[in-house]
């Protein structure tokens, strides 16, 4: 996602697809019931004090990296692993669903689903295809320096929940497959099972975040325009205009908060608004919502007096780069497109998404 957008702690509507938005607002105090049972809540390992164990000794599996960068693609090896996923798949996805809602007040909805899909989005972002580095391989988001790069405020607190599953599964799974894996349910669980994106396990785990060699966290500026949106999603990811305006429908879930993103309402310092009306369900509401909407441009004072867009009721807001989409003569018939076609969009989104979560991995050969 672009470095301002999904920097926020989000939640996730059932039922609540485009056809439901005449029901304009959302209560706070909503928590979308839980289908599976458990939460979690008994794991008292922290994600802190699990990082620093790792970081002394060489990840287990399916890759041994070692201490040092240079290794050898055990692909035998992971093959192995990839064949043992089949038989915990079904109970890793409960797993992740209980600890997404085991805190019922979590910004004010109960579930942590969106911020899983922000954690695997800016994991995986970070891949630039000319230098073949980046990406979520190796798992370096829960290191120095991804872990505190300020493009990734609040995404310690996902990090913690899926703590709790990856010490339940142990060395049967890697962080890095665990992050995004978790995205995955994730956007599917908020489409309520109409959406299918392709995964396929194999991302190792490096020992520390040494390992984590770009100069730059690579995900795009919100503030920026068209040119700067294709530098990074085009040239750097390989995504074209449509796989751009499919993959930030993603910004119908969740919320700008001030201090993981600098953005929020420009009336009520440290309000966080949504982009949509509905922003507990994935779909494609993001899309008929920027385009019904009138915008306005407001200076956010508590953001330097930083352009930002809000609607005439100041209940919701876009960014600039996302105004983009309305004004770029490319852009703009794919929103209208995805605005009328909810299954063009989901069958396109789910690809995209797929796409996004495996740059720069290695995967076994067949």
């Amino acid at each position: 996602m672009f470095r301002s957008f999904l920097h926020n702690s989000t939640k996730v509507v059932k039922n609540a697809g485009s056809k439901h938005l005449a029901n304009r607002t959302v209560s706070p105090n909503f928590t979308r019931k839980a289908k599976i049972a458990g939460t979690g809540a008994a794991f008292t390992t922290t994600y802190a004090a699990a990082a620093a164990v790792q970081q002394d000794k060489p990840a287990v599996c399916p890759v041994n990296h070692g201490k040092t960068p240079e290794y050898k693609y055990d692909f035998q090896a992971t093959k192995a692993y990839v064949e043992s996923m089949k038989s915990i798949e079904s109970d890793l996805r409960k797993a992740i669903l209980a600890v997404a809602e085991a805190d019922e007040n979590y910004d004010g909805y109960g579930s942590k689903l969106p911020a899983f899909v922000r954690l695997g989005w800016h994991a995986s972002g970070t891949y630039d295809a000319d230098s073949k580095n980046g990406g979520s391989n190796g798992g370096c988001m829960r290191f120095e320096p991804e872990s505190t790069h300020g493009a990734n405020n609040g995404l310690g607190q996902a990090r913690e929940a899926l703590e709790a599953v990856k010490k339940q599964f142990g060395d049967k799974i890697t962080y890095s497959d665990l992050y995004n894996f978790a995205a995955k349910v994730a956007c599917e669980e908020m489409c309520d099972g109409t959406l299918h994106i392709p995964f396929q396990f194999g991302r190792s785990d490096y020992a520390s975040g040494s390992h984590f060699k770009i100069d730059r966290i690579r995900l795009p500026d919100a503030t920026q325009g068209s040119d700067h949106i294709r530098q990074v999603f085009t040239k750097q990811m390989g995504f074209n205009d449509q796989e751009i305006v499919a993959l930030l429908g993603a910004h119908a879930v969740g919320k700008m908060h001030l201090e993981n993103s600098g953005f929020s309402s420009s009336q009520t310092e440290g309000l966080a608004l949504p982009w949509t009306y509905a922003p507990l369900t994935l779909g494609t509401h993001y899309y008929t919502t920027l385009l019904e909407e009138k915008w306005l441009p407001v200076e956010n004072k508590f953001n330097n007096n930083t352009i930002q867009y809000e609607n005439e009721r100041r209940d919701l807001i876009m960014l600039p780069a996302e105004m983009i989409l309305l004004t770029d003569d490319k852009f703009r018939p794919w929103v209208e497109v995805y605005a009328k076609d909810d299954e063009k969009w989901r069958k396109d989104f789910g690809e995209a998404f797929g796409k996004l979560l495996a740059l720069g991995v290695e995967y076994p050969s067949k």
